[in-house]
């Protein structure tokens, strides 16, 4: 990865915009050099931001970048141009900030908002990468070949890194180097064996627990040998696979027998409650068949004195059934002979009936005519006075029209005012912007022709040595005609090309013509500016006492005319819209009242007829009530419902006189037949109870028991206890048996597995005994480290004209507590010894740390694949060295950068200002800071 051109926007002490043409730089070493805080390291940080979205010592993150001498109007970004390979590509990325907004809030201040992280990547096409942000991050990180870590390691020796890397503990370096080389995933593999035999050791000691719960759960008889066995062998774990099973089978042996020989005890018990109940059941049977016989004694004694109270009511219902049947019939034939008069009565009654209603509705309509000729003549009033009072509303209307059409013109310019205030807003924070770009187009173009007349101007320097170079005493100059040469120019080497003037000079002219249609651009805006400006205050001239400007004051004018124009607008509406209702109700009340005079005409009339309907109503309702009285006098009974109702009654007393009758002698049937039943039954029940007499004697030879049934059951019940517990006994013995095999099984399985997975832990942790604590990880860093180290001194054998060497202290030196490997011991060529690198002065720590920072970039770059660096930063840490120490130090550098690689060094050091010709200055006023290059 080569980086072409770095551009800074508003980033850490940049103010502004600012420039790195790392191509003018060109290869080799140069210097970075400024005041402290102007923003060296800074530059590095922006390529690291650019990149990777990170800064250099991870201390700020993009959100602090955000420059405290922008403008509001600078955006912050950083864009960085590069080759991969031989294909270019550019990056452009700025961070979250926060900056003041472009507008006014409600309440007319300017509030802060959040410009959102972004970023974008050109590829060699000219196309964008599409992608998020950690897509576009990923895909950077595939182009570069290298990951933020590893590009810290080879691209920045940062200040105080080198040190650390040189006399950091083990632990120390094999944190860093997990990170750079990405050994952490044999820590990793570390970590999941030490767990997995923390997880088998765990398992272990769980499934001892379970094994002897389920050994305790193992029951025997009470005081047996069995138990006893039991206990000792929960005591001895190393005998649990051996021992179990066969003492689990004498167990549940010793259960078996037990069980069947309670289970006879049972049966035989069983048998006398049998025998006891049989007896019990038969002396029970005996007692209720005698209870049954005198009941059966008792009810055909009583049944005995109510058959002849039976016969006696039977024979009373028989003889009130012909006496009382007579005179109920001839009363039944009399009132039938009379329902022909009734019903003619009814008739009678239902016209008399329809005469009233016909005479009460006709009363109804001339009451409705009166009232309606009442209601129209009330009406009819009321709408005359109502016309009186309307009739001035009605000339009201069209001067309230002409007030209204005038202000919808008012409105209609208020708010094409409110169009042109709202443009000329526009235009002027356009006029702005493009001033802005303008002043900006300008800048660019004074340092791109300042750069081109230095070009023009050394090259002019280089061509004049060149001709000098070529003249000789006694012939003429090709440029003044001389014969004499007394001062000719020396000729100066600065490597500028006529391709380098040339495209320099077409550069400025480009940034010249951008700059004049910058210029041009903002003459014609101003010029619309002006033109609507002018138009805005001749058509607010004729609205308001002085003309209005595009400004918020006048712009307030504006709005307060144009809610008093809307407030007098609704008013005015309203009170058209109130007349114009009551002028449609003016016109529809002269509408009624000829409706109505049409009515009360109409209605006259109708009132006639219903009077003379009314009268001959009444006299036919008169002749009908009269001929009713005179029917109603002749009969027995007023109506015939009376009539009907006494005729059911006779009908229901000829009915319950017969049924009383059938009643007494179906109950005389009844009991005659209950009788001969229960007589039956009773010599049936003296047969069972001489059959049963006989059974129970039988019983009592053959011999009962003395104990009662209830001790029976007892005992019986006990028996059945102690069966069942040696019943449960046994299943639980089978349970937990059965639980033990699994448990044992699984046992002898992690036994198995915790043996070789446990060594394997113990190995890859260094957790031996009688060695050094070298752990996976580490073992793999070494080899990284041997490498690095074997880089390192390949370069400090030049640096220190081979006084010493690092060297990586062997295992057997290693001390056996604690995280070593990776120690670093120095080799004294000048005194044949081993010692700390501690012990080395702050000269030869330095020189030690950069070789050891260049053998760790140059061992990264070898693993990271077919990825080259071409740039590198140093900062800091001459300042320590001597003539000499610093003279090898730059000549290593100069053997590392080549012709191909830029080298650049951030130092204060005075004397390598002086010894390196190229020099990156950094300046910082009021403004920030501000790049130049010098060569």
């Amino acid at each position: 990865m080569k980086p072409l051109k770095l551009t800074l926007s508003a980033f850490g002490s940049y103010g502004g915009t600012e420039i790195v043409d790392f191509e003018r730089i060109g290869s080799g070493i140069f210097l970075i050099t400024g005041d402290t805080g102007a923003g060296k390291t800074t530059i590095f940080d922006a390529i690291t931001f650019c990149l990777f979205d990170e800064t250099s010592g991870g201390k700020r993150d993009g959100e602090m970048m955000r420059s405290q001498y922008a403008s509001d109007e600078t955006p912050t970004y950083v864009e960085l141009t590069f080759l991969a390979g031989k294909e270019q590509y550019t990056v452009r990325r700025n961070p979250a900030y926060q900056r003041r907004s472009r507008r006014k809030n409600k309440e007319g201040v300017y509030a802060m908002t959040r410009e959102g992280a972004g970023v974008e990547l050109t590829l060699p096409d000219g196309s964008i990468f599409k992608g998020k942000i950690p897509e576009t991050n990923r895909k950077i990180v595939e182009i570069v070949g290298l990951d933020a870590s590893q590009f810290l390691q080879i691209a920045m020796i940062a200040q105080g890194d080198f040190l650390r890397l040189l006399l950091a503990p083990s632990r120390e370096r094999k944190e860093i180097f997990g990170k750079i080389f990405n050994t952490r995933i044999y820590g990793r593999i570390q970590a999941k064996l030490r767990e997995e035999a923390g997880n088998l050791e765990e398992a272990l000691s769980e499934n001892r627990k379970d094994c002897l719960r389920e050994l305790d759960a193992l029951s025997a008889l009470p005081g047996s040998e069995r138990a006893e066995e039991l206990q000792a062998l929960a005591e001895k774990e190393e005998d649990w696979n051996g021992c179990t099973k066969q003492t689990i089978e004498a167990v549940q042996q010793e259960l078996a027998e037990k069980r069947f020989l309670l289970k006879g005890q049972t049966e035989t018990v069983q048998k006398e409650i049998r025998k006891k109940e049989l007896y019990q059941e038969l002396l029970k049977r005996k007692t209720d068949c005698k209870d049954r016989m005198a009941a059966h004694e008792s009810w055909l004694l009583e049944e005995k004195r109510k058959e002849q109270e039976l016969k006696e009511t039977a024979e009373r219902a028989e003889k009130a059934l012909e006496t009382r049947g007579a005179q109920v019939e001839a009363e039944l034939l009399q009132i039938k002979s009379l329902l022909p008069d009734y019903e003619e009565l009814e008739n009678l009654e239902g016209r008399l009936k329809r005469a009233e209603t016909d005479q009460k509705k006709l009363e109804n309509v001339q009451n409705f005519w009166q009232e309606k000729r009442k209601n129209g003549k009330e009406e009819a009033e009321e709408l005359k006075k109502e016309q009186e009072s309307l009739e001035g509303a009605e000339k009201e209307i069209p001067d309230l029209e002409k007030r209204l059409r005038e202000l919808s013109l008012a409105r209609e310019a208020c708010t094409d005012l409110k169009d042109l205030q709202e443009l000329l807003q526009k235009l002027e924070a356009s006029l702005r912007k493009k001033k802005a770009a303008a002043e900006q187009g300008l800048s660019r173009y004074k340092m791109q022709a300042e750069e081109y007349n230095e070009l023009y101007t050394c090259f002019l320097a280089e061509q004049v040595g060149l001709i000098a170079g070529q003249l000789k005493e006694g012939e003429p100059c090709p440029v003044c005609g001389s014969r004499e040469h007394p001062a000719p120019a020396k000729a100066v080497r600065q490597d500028v090309t006529q391709e380098k003037v040339d495209a320099a000079k077409e550069k400025a002219e480009r940034l010249q013509g951008e700059l004049n249609a910058l210029k041009e651009g903002f003459v014609a805006e101003k010029q619309r500016f002006q033109v609507e400006n002018a138009h805005l205050k001749e058509e607010s001239a004729r609205w308001f006492p002085k003309p209005l400007s595009w400004k918020e004051e006048d712009r307030a004018k504006r709005r307060e005319k144009e809610l008093a124009l809307d407030d007098e607008g609704r008013t005015l509406q309203k009170r058209r819209e109130e007349l114009l209702r009551k002028k449609k109700r003016l016109e529809a009340g002269k509408e009624r009242l000829k409706v109505l005079e049409t009515e009360a005409a109409a209605l006259e009339e109708k009132l006639e007829t219903s009077r003379a309907e009314l009268e001959k109503a009444r006299v036919s309702c008169e002749l009908a009530r009269k001929e009713l009285e005179l029917k109603k006098s002749r009969l027995p009974y007023p109506e015939k419902r009376k009539a009907e109702a006494v005729y059911q009654a006779l009908v229901q007393e000829k009915q319950t006189l017969r049924a009383g009758a059938d009643r007494s002698k179906a109950a005389l049937d009844q009991i005659l037949e209950e009788r001969n039943r229960r007589s039956g039954a009773l010599e049936s029940e003296k047969e069972e109870e001489k059959r049963l007499t006989v059974a129970l004697e039988a019983e009592e030879k053959n011999g009962i028991l003395p104990e009662s049934l209830l001790e029976l059951k007892e005992k019986k019940e006990t028996l059945e206890d102690e069966e069942r517990e040696l019943d449960h006994l046994h299943r639980k013995n089978e349970a937990a048996e059965k639980k033990l095999t699994v448990l044992l099984q699984k046992r002898e399985e992690l036994t198995e597995k915790y043996g070789m997975v446990g060594r394997l832990d113990r190995i890859a942790n260094g957790k031996r005994r009688q060695a050094a604590g070298l752990d996976f990880q580490t073992y793999v860093q070494r080899r990284y480290f041997h490498a690095i180290i074997q880089e390192a001194n390949r370069r400090l054998e030049l640096m220190t004209d081979r006084k010493f060497y690092l060297k990586c202290r062997d295992i057997s030196d290693l001390k056996l507590q604690g995280e070593v490997g990776l120690d670093l011991d120095v080799y004294s060529c000048v005194t044949d010894s081993i010692r700390d690198v501690r012990t080395l002065s702050g000269g030869e720590s330095f020189m030690a740390a950069l070789a050891m920072a260049l053998g760790m970039a140059d061992i990264v770059q070898r693993t990271a694949g077919k990825v080259r660096l071409e740039a590198m930063f140093i900062d800091e840490g001459f300042g320590s060295l001597d003539e000499e120490s610093r003279e090898q130090a730059i000549r290593v550098l100069r053997e590392l950068a080549g012709e191909e690689r830029q080298v650049g060094i951030i130092s204060h050091v005075e004397e390598l200002k002086k010894q390196l010709d190229r020099k990156l200055v950094i300046c910082k006023d009021r403004e920030g800071s501000h790049l130049s290059f010098v060569c």
